[in-house]
């Protein structure tokens, strides 16, 4: 349950190394699974802003070797990447928002992770950070955390 009350609460304090700890704990004892789990959370949290201790998201870098589906898959188009960075510069909150859909699936295709956080960052960087936490819980529980 920890990831999701993280999710929901925007503007808590930075993640504890204590807080991280205690609930990977809770992870399958299978190893590539409690991975997925890790890189999954550190993902959703990091995408909406939450700090997280530096030890725990380089320990996840250094682990993650498989391509597990998950966390991992195809970049996105480097065009879409673009244009969704000019918009949210520009403080566009309409388009970046139409484009957060495009990252997140909505032409028909498996959005990938590295979209999917893309979206949610920009979301949240146009002012639309709620939104970007309520499809983060969405996600979170897409991929069993």
């Amino acid at each position: 349950m920890w990831p999701y009350t993280r999710l929901t609460r925007p503007g808590s304090s930075p993640v504890t190394d204590g807080e991280f700890a205690a609930w990977q704990v809770t992870l399958p004892a299978d190893q590539v699974r409690a991975l997925v789990l890790r890189v999954a959370a550190l993902d959703l949290l990091t995408a909406v802003g939450d700090g997280l201790p530096v030890g725990d998201m380089q320990a996840a870098v250094a682990a993650q070797s498989v391509d597990d589906g998950v966390t991992t898959g195809p970049a996105p188009s480097s065009l879409l990447w673009n244009a969704i960075g000019q918009a949210e510069r520009a403080g566009r909150i309409g388009e970046v928002t139409a484009l957060s859909l495009r990252f997140l699936g909505a032409d028909g295709r498996p959005p990938s992770p590295v979209a999917v956080n893309k979206a949610l960052e920009s979301l949240a960087i146009v002012g639309r950070g709620a939104d970007a936490r309520a499809i983060a819980v969405e996600l979170a529980l897409d991929r069993g955390l």
